[in-house]
């Protein structure tokens, strides 16, 4: 009988007060304000994760994420892990996940080849449950910095109805960009420095047991996020500038050099941990791309592209724009803005 990680058993209601209390203990640190965690299942038992943040002056905005977002995450990460080079000394796993056609979006252990046959040990399966929810984690965090940060309460300030993720919300594409890459950048650096702390040890998988493996589990969040799951690519600079999230390689890219920054200004002693760890992280995407199992072709233009100078000219017109937008949120924000140069 096949037993690997089962995303099913991840999105029953009996896990609503655990991804309740997760939120809550991500965000207890982070703001000044209110934020109310509401929970919704729908006829077919789905999970609707809905944030809402309530300011001072009662003004309430939601930010969804169904269990469309936390399945997908969930069997793309059973797909990866099958791959017993990535992390090869956690666990075991009897054969690789093939899929019919590369796919990482939709439905994508139903396109399993050979899912009746596959066997996690059971170390295998809790490197799985830990990392999946250091994922989630993630995309809770970039949700609450859209919030924390003032991006939704600039926009509503300024006459928009709502704040939805993978819109413009009444901005410009780069200045829509400009706040994902804020939201990306800050939820890296909250994940890294949270998951530093002693406190934090239950959240890790059980063979951390050294710094170098937080760091190297955090860039790894943050290459299986970019490269292996969302799915935003570059296709040609102009389709790359009118999207209201910069390409995965970019958000990628600014999402480690946030973490190399962090090191650099507050564990500098860990700067050149941090620097060999990102050399080794490269290491999983490069597996994901030998197997062909998300689309090796774009993954692969997708990080060629960053290193253009296209590419590094198009980045910097990011980062100079966030230095333009802090003046603009600092009355909105719960916490001081770091500019682009820090």
């Amino acid at each position: 009988m096949a037993k690997y990680p089962n995303s099913d058993a991840e999105l029953t209601s009996d896990k609503e007060p655990y991804y309740m209390a997760l939120f809550g203990s991500l965000i207890a640190n982070l703001h000044k304000n209110s934020f109310v965690a509401a929970w919704n299942f729908t006829r077919n038992n789905d999970l609707l994760i809905s944030v809402n943040w309530i300011d001072i002056n009662f003004r309430s905005y939601i930010i969804n994420c169904d269990t469309g977002v936390l399945r997908n995450v969930h069997e793309a990460l059973t797909v990866v892990l099958s791959d017993q080079r990535i992390f090869r000394s956690v666990g075991n796993i009897n054969k690789l996940i093939y899929l019919d056609e590369p796919n990482y979006y939709h439905e994508v252990l139903g396109r399993a080849k050979n899912l009746n046959e596959i066997v996690f040990d059971k170390d295998r399966i809790q490197l799985h449950s830990r990392l999946y929810i250091l994922c989630i984690s993630f995309i809770f965090l970039h949700e609450a910095a859209h919030l924390i940060n003032g991006h939704a309460p600039y926009t509503f300030a300024h006459g928009a109805k709502k704040f939805v993720e993978g819109e413009l919300n009444n901005l410009t594409p780069l200045d829509m960009q400009t706040l994902e890459m804020d939201a990306d950048c800050c939820a890296f650096m909250w994940l890294l420095h949270m998951l530093l702390l002693p406190s934090s040890k239950t959240m890790l998988p059980e063979f951390v047991s050294k710094e170098s493996d937080i760091i190297l589990i955090t860039q790894f969040i943050s290459e299986f996020l970019f490269s292996c799951y969302f799915i935003k690519r570059h296709k040609d600079l102009n389709t790359t500038k009118q999207a209201p999230h910069p390409n995965a390689a970019t958000r990628n890219k600014f999402c480690l050099d946030t973490g190399e920054r962090y090191c650099e200004i507050h564990r500098r002693d860990l700067l050149n941990i941090y620097k060999k760890m990102r050399q080794e992280a490269i290491k999983f995407r490069n597996f994901a791309v030998e197997r062909n199992i998300f689309s090796s072709e774009d993954v692969i233009r997708d990080n060629e592209w960053i290193l253009s100078k296209e590419a590094e000219n198009y980045q910097s017109e990011i980062l100079s724009n966030w230095d333009l937008w802090i003046p603009r949120l600092r009355n909105f924000a719960d916490k001081g803005l770091a500019p682009a140069s820090t």
